[in-house]
Formats: C-alpha cells, structure tokens, sequence
C-alpha cells in the first residue's frame, strides 16, 4: 500500500496518483527547496536536503503499531484432553435404527391418477381435438394510422 504523504489515505501500489486527493504519488517536492524528487529518494539531488523523513514517520507508526500486538503463546505438549473433548461435541450420535416402509405406503402413481383405467390422451389426439376450433382474423389490420404512440 501507498500512502499519500498530502492526506495519508492508503492507495494500491500500481496507483500513480491518490484516490482521495489527487496528490503525485510517484513523485514529491523537497520541503528545502522544492525540485521534484522521486518518492523513494531520500535526498533531494538538487540541494542535497533529506526528503524520505515523512515516510519514515508513516512507516514506524504502522510498525510500532504491530509491536504492540500480543504474541502468542506456544505449547510444546499436545492438549489431548480438549481436542477429544471437542470431538466428542462435534462428532454426531451413532444411530444404528433401520428404517422399514410403512404397510399402509402404497405407490403415489396409483394415488395421482384416479382413472388408472383410462389410456392417457396421447399428442396427436390433442392437436386434432383443438383444430375443431375456428380461427377469428382481426376486424381490421394494424397500420400505422391505428397503432397506439409510443410515449
């Protein structure tokens, strides 16, 4: 991360300018004298003035930061006891029952179709049976006198 040295807002490391600000991230000016100067340059080339102080500053701040973080303790010898423990709380109940179908359970085909007796209607039957229909052709066809504007 990048952090601007005008607002100090973090930016992603291929950034060229900061997001918030709009401040040059890949260069600076020299608080002596103000010639440009590469970020990373700790010395200005033009008066010789240290410029890298104020990232030095953000860096130690962010370091000093995760210094202050506990460590963690390391144990040498295994806790069995807890892990078993918590394997026991994970670990499901053994059920060895078996399951049997009900007596009374009968195939669900027989209880959807009530008229088993009847064949089904097969496709073409259906189709024949709609052409008996008669077909209506609109009073009068559509042009552009009585289509509706669209808005």
């Amino acid at each position: 991360m990048l952090i601007c040295p005008k607002c100090q807002s973090k930016n992603q490391d291929a950034n060229k300018f900061c997001q918030r600000c709009g401040t040059s991230l890949t260069q600076k000016a020299c608080h002596e004298c103000g010639t440009e100067v590469l970020v990373n340059a700790e010395t200005c080339h033009n008066c010789g003035a240290l410029t890298g102080t104020v990232f030095w500053a953000i860096i130690s701040k962010e370091l000093k930061e995760l210094e202050e973080l506990p460590t963690p303790v390391e144990s040498t010898e295994p806790d069995l006891e807890a892990s078993e423990s918590l394997v026991k709380q994970v670990a499901p109940a053994p059920n060895n029952e078996i399951l049997q179908p009900l007596d009374s359970a009968s195939p669900a085909i027989e209880q959807d179709n009530p008229d088993a007796d009847d064949p089904p209607t097969s496709v073409p039957e259906v189709i024949e049976s709609s052409s008996d229909e008669t077909v209506t052709q609109p009073e009068s066809p559509l042009d552009s006198s009585n289509v509706p504007d669209e808005a």
